[in-house]
């Protein structure tokens, strides 16, 4: 995280108003302690992402945030959240009491009061790229950026081009980000509080000759029974815990309850191959891209993402989205992307606020969001022709089993993780007993064509580290770029098989005999 205007090694000690000259983007004050200085300074607000209470900008020490005191608590109804401006500051605050479990020994849980601070809250929650941050601040911007179509079996939701230049494509390629935008653009809830900062901007600020100034206030979304997880100053004496910084939220409900397709004309262009390319290119250990407001930055569809600490987001009922090539949302439109990420010249300058065609550096972005939500569930339907094999192996030989799925891990450095339409890559874990004995069947998704793996039949030595192993299967796969880890399978195995799949069509139909074929190979191997 390297701000060009801060000095090295500044620890932000507090945040303040957000100011505006005519005709420039939108800035806001901060106060920092180096090794230089105690001093205010400015930055874009665009930068938000990066900027909470006791995070260190410009680090030398690969030191991110003091910490402080750590601890998650439940949000309570709206009504019991209470809005109020600090006397001095007149910087604005949420107040409520919750049910808090602190990170100590003892797992302390307790009725404590929270003192939150409304940007922090905002700035965790939806200033995650520099697009939402900008957008925020801007009246109708969600309205004139994406049109939403309510079809029976899905949203379609039309990336219009006046988004194009703020908001680059490359951001539709994380699943993630799309769940959270679709979130955003179809929660009435959620959507009013974030309008309402754009609303609260315009009725509350102060004008005086060229330059604007407003103290950030917004209304919050009904969080009621979401955990936020946070650092900050915990008193004793008031029982109060003031946040600095929130790094988590759980719990967290959606309410929609169909598919989320989203589309641009530009989406068509990309290339209908999957690329072999299974790695990314390692960043130089040097090389850190510098925040730089002054000098405006060119478009890019492909900017340079800054590094900054992630907020972890898990939804209770998520749902399923896609980028897709034509409007009518059917399998065979999914957009197949090249898998390789782009990796820019990553030393120099580089500016996250809206982009010019005069811009004489780089264009940066965040990524400020990470998305841990399990849904696995959501595409089982690509292991049908490997659960037909298992109907027929309860029908024909009495198996009883029982399947879950989990989704591939992200590894730095690698992209199998995703497949080709930028989905997440699933692996089906199936057990059963058979003459006493435990048996696992593994089945990587591979319904893009990425690669041909065996279905893995295997005896676990010991399964009470089945667990610890098996996450380090789903890791060594995506690094092995879609081959299983034979040797480390030895390792933990008293007894390993591969079975070849049938030939399966891509929508995911085997012929009769064919399944029956797989079941009996299956069958066969158990016996030996």
């Amino acid at each position: 995280m390297r701000i060009k205007r801060l000095p090295l090694n500044t620890l932000i000690t507090g945040i303040g108003r957000l100011f505006k000259y005519e005709g420039k983007p939108w800035l806001i004050n901060l106060w920092g302690e180096s090794e230089e200085s105690n001093a205010r300074y400015s930055t874009s607000f665009s930068h938000m992402n990066l900027l909470a209470k006791r995070r260190i900008i410009n680090s030398t020490r690969n030191e991110h945030r003091k910490s402080g005191f750590h601890l998650k608590f439940r949000c309570p109804l709206p009504a019991e959240w209470r809005s109020f401006a600090q006397f001095k500051s007149q910087l604005h605050f949420f107040g409520f009491e919750a049910l808090a479990k602190f990170s100590n020994e003892d797992q302390t849980v307790k009725q404590i009061h929270i003192e939150l601070p409304q940007l922090e809250l905002a700035r965790a929650f939806f200033f995650q790229n520099a697009y939402l941050t900008r957008s925020a601040l801007e009246l109708n911007v969600l309205a004139e950026d994406f049109d939403i179509q309510n079809n029976n079996d899905h949203y379609l939701i039309n990336v219009l081009p006046s988004c194009e230049g703020s908001l680059a494509l490359s951001h539709f390629n994380k699943p993630g980000f799309r769940r959270f935008l679709g979130y955003l653009l179809l929660n009435k809830n959620i959507r009013a509080s974030y309008e309402s900062i754009a609303q609260q901007c315009q009725a509350f600020e102060r004008i005086n000759n060229t330059v604007r100034t407003w103290n950030f206030s917004f209304i919050p979304p009904n969080l009621t029974g979401m955990n936020i997880e946070a650092y900050g100053y915990y008193d004793k004496l008031t029982n109060t815990f003031k946040v600095n910084e929130i790094i988590g939220f759980s719990g967290l409900s959606t309410h929609i309850d169909k598919p989320v397709y989203f589309y641009h004309d530009k989406f068509s262009n990309a290339s209908k191959k999957s690329s072999n390319t299974s790695t990314i290119p390692s960043k130089p250990n040097h090389a850190e891209p510098k925040l730089n407001d002054e000098d405006e930055a060119t478009p890019s569809n492909r900017p340079t993402i800054i590094d900054s600490p992630a907020t972890l987001f898990d939804f209770d009922d998520p749902f399923e989205t896609r980028k897709i090539a034509d409007k009518t949302g059917s399998k065979n439109a999914i957009i197949v992307d090249d898998a390789k990420e782009y990796i820019d010249e990553l030393i120099g300058d580089v500016n996250a606020d809206e982009p010019g065609i005069g811009g004489t550096v780089k264009a940066g972005d965040f990524e400020g969001a990470k998305d841990q939500t399990d849904d696995a569930h959501l595409y089982l339907d690509r292991f049908s022709a490997f659960m037909q094999m298992l109907y027929k192996l309860e029908e024909k030989y009495g198996i009883q089993y029982s399947l879950t799925s989990k989704i591939l891990p992200t590894v730095q450095g690698f992209t199998k993780h995703l497949k080709s339409d930028n989905n997440p890559r699933c692996i089906a874990e199936v057990h059963f007993l058979h003459q006493g004995q435990h048996f696992i069947l593994l089945e990587v998704d591979t319904s893009d064509n990425a690669n041909r793996l065996s279905t893995q039949l295997l005896t676990i030595k010991d399964m009470n580290y089945w667990e610890k192993n098996y996450e380090k299967i789903r890791k060594y796969i995506v690094q092995n770029t879609l081959n299983w880890p034979i040797s480390f399978i030895k390792e933990i195995a008293s007894r390993q098989a591969r079975f070849n799949h049938p030939r399966i069509d891509e929508g995911q139909q085997v012929a009769i005999d064919d399944l029956e074929g797989w079941a009996k190979r299956i069958y066969v191997g158990l016996n030996k």
